[in-house]
């Protein structure tokens, strides 16, 4: 049977943000934060503001969204937009802007970072790609940042190759790439 997410103790491992400087506080915080899928007494669509998607800090939002696809099967590209107040949690959430490499599907995902782990649910119209059983964890390197990225998707292979150096960066920069030279991304709403 396929694991959704890595093993509970992992999930653990990425709250534990001590040696970050100005982090330990928010690891605390995650640690003792609900154990759920979906947030108890939320309502609304699950990833929308009033709905967000629990996971374990800015990590978890990363691997979360690495493993994010598509009705075509497609992964993701995503930046994050901001941080907001939800009715729902009263810690802040995070939102995300999302569009499949194939340029379809493009919306807004909200996550709350204060919890233990990250739910094994997707929202409507997405499938979470399960935990690689070989190698029993999940990756942090996904198409995407948890920055704000003014000209999304266009400068994302630029700020990709920032965050990630070598190979892997450049791997997903250049699959990017690609995927901006294959198809139209155009936000409906522009």
């Amino acid at each position: 049977m396929n694991q959704t997410h890595e093993s509970m103790e992992l999930q653990l491992a990425d709250t534990s943000l001590s040696h970050i400087p100005g982090m330990r506080q928010m690891g605390q915080i995650m640690q003792k934060g609900t154990d759920c899928d979906q947030i108890p007494g939320a309502q609304g669509p699950f990833g929308s503001l009033s709905n967000p998607i629990p996971v374990n800090g800015p990590i978890g939002e990363r691997k979360y969204l690495a493993k994010l696809r598509g009705q075509t099967g497609q992964p993701v590209m995503f930046h994050r937009k901001g941080s907001n107040f939800s009715p729902t949690v009263s810690t802040p959430v995070d939102t995300f802007e999302v569009v499949c490499l194939d340029g379809t599907q493009w919306g807004e995902i909200t996550f709350s970072p204060y919890h233990p782990r990250r739910s094994n649910l997707a929202p409507d119209g997405y499938t979470l790609a399960p935990t690689d059983p070989k190698k029993g964890t999940d990756p942090v390197e996904g198409h995407g940042t948890t920055f704000f990225v003014f000209d999304f998707p266009n400068a994302l292979p630029a700020i990709i190759r920032g965050d990630f150096d070598g190979a892997t960066g450049e791997k997903l920069a250049q699959a990017v790439e690609a995927a901006l030279e294959r198809h139209k991304f155009e936000r409906e709403d522009a």
